[in-house]
């Protein structure tokens, strides 16, 4: 490439498997920064509908047709993304929690990484994403098991050295990187969808007599705590509505059956509501962000209980009004512990939930500075200039 002409850029990301989340959404960012850098990741599943397939490259565990069930794909991720040939391109930056840290470069290129989290798998939630039932039905796999994590963790730890530059979400996750990596990083905090309600919503989503409810929206994986949302909303007998799928659905549906209902594929939300009458735990399944923001506009709170990277949904949240209960650890912490309508609960210590609620006011506010500072073309333009810089100084060694 020419001196001072722009640099050619590919983007890495770790799978792209499931539905649109906040994940996703910092993806999407960034293939908008950089319209023509490709996307290579190791499976792809047209449910990922967000992204061009044009821009998608992906590994030879496409071939495999296990993109929904990555999760036995484990041991040969590491090699999935060393296969990658990225030569031709001036700069690599890969969008990570796993593995996409580990594709490797030349030293004429520059790899920066947008580190989200080291590896929860490997380091933070075990025992979650290995179930009980699958370690008694399959305990003879148990050393496998354990041979494939130690494997994968040494790799994990190799792998995240590649990088001539990493950037995370919040202070939290730094810390866990040089906790784990032993490794610098800067925060670079995201940017957030500031949606906004029509003053007129075209059609009511709850019945005129629906009670003061609380709201969960979030995937529904283990360290989201939505059993923990459930647990509270039981003991107060006040409605929970839970949007967002995940692979935790069928045990949190088993907490309190008698009092849980699922909204039915074609059903809409008002006829949901208006069926589980007697209810106090409904699952919505996915929604639209208009139905999202519609419902968060109604609803006394929304509990973000997990203990998120960064979390965009109580931003959204609060931008739209709406109180939230927040996790202490969670990143998005670190802006919004002060905000008019935050409470901030410590998962260490035995949950007043409850007792939060209570005290939250009714409408929440969410600083204006806070709202430019996080906007998306501000997040696009830093991380393009990022690149530009960190570029020219990569040239000059």
């Amino acid at each position: 490439m020419q001196k001072n002409s722009p640099p050619t850029v590919a983007l890495v990301y770790d799978r792209l498997n499931t539905r649109y989340g906040g994940a996703e959404y910092l993806l999407e960012l960034f293939l908008e920064a950089f319209p023509q850098a490709p996307i290579f990741t190791s499976v792809y599943h047209p449910q990922a509908s967000f992204v061009n397939q044009v821009r998608v490259k992906t590994s030879f565990l496409q071939k495999l047709h296990l993109s929904r069930w990555h999760q036995w794909l484990a041991p040969l991720m590491p090699l999935a993304f060393e296969s990658f040939n990225l030569a031709q391109f001036d700069v690599v930056i890969s969008l990570t929690s796993a593995e996409a840290k580990g594709v490797l470069t030349k030293p004429n290129q520059l790899h920066l990484s947008y580190i989200f989290s080291p590896s929860k798998y490997l380091y933070e939630y075990q025992d979650k994403y290995q179930p009980k039932k699958f370690s008694f039905k399959f305990f003879w796999l148990q050393p496998l098991i354990e041979l494939a994590r130690k494997y994968l963790s040494w790799w994990d730890r190799t792998a995240s050295l590649r990088p001539d530059k990493i950037f995370t979400l919040s202070q939290i996750s730094a810390q866990k990187i040089k906790h784990i990596y032993r490794l610098k990083s800067e925060v670079i905090y995201p940017a957030f969808k500031l949606n906004r309600l029509p003053i007129k919503p075209k059609a009511e989503l709850l019945p005129a007599d629906f009670p003061a409810f609380l709201l969960s929206l979030s995937r529904l994986v283990a360290y989201k705590r939505v059993a923990w949302a459930i647990k509270v909303a039981v003991e107060r007998q006040q409605p929970l509505l839970i949007i967002g799928q995940g692979t935790e659905k069928q045990n949190l549906f088993q907490l309190y059956p008698q009092l849980t209902y699922e909204r039915k594929a074609g059903e809409s939300i008002l006829a949901a509501c208006q069926a589980a009458k007697n209810k106090l735990i409904i699952f919505l399944g996915a929604c639209s962000d208009l139905e999202c923001l519609s419902l968060a506009k109604q609803a006394q709170a929304a509990l973000a209980l997990g203990d998120d990277d960064f979390g965009l949904v109580p931003l959204e949240m609060l931008a739209n009004g709406t109180p939230v209960i927040v996790a202490k650890n969670a990143g998005v912490t670190e802006l919004i512990a002060k905000q008019t309508g935050v409470a901030v609960f410590d998962p260490q210590k035995p949950p007043t939930l409850s007792s939060l609620l209570d005290q939250l006011p009714k409408k929440a506010y969410l600083n204006l500075d806070l709202i430019k500072q996080l906007e998306a073309n501000r997040f696009i333009e830093r991380w393009q200039s990022l690149v530009q810089r960190e570029w020219r100084k990569h040239q000059l060694l």
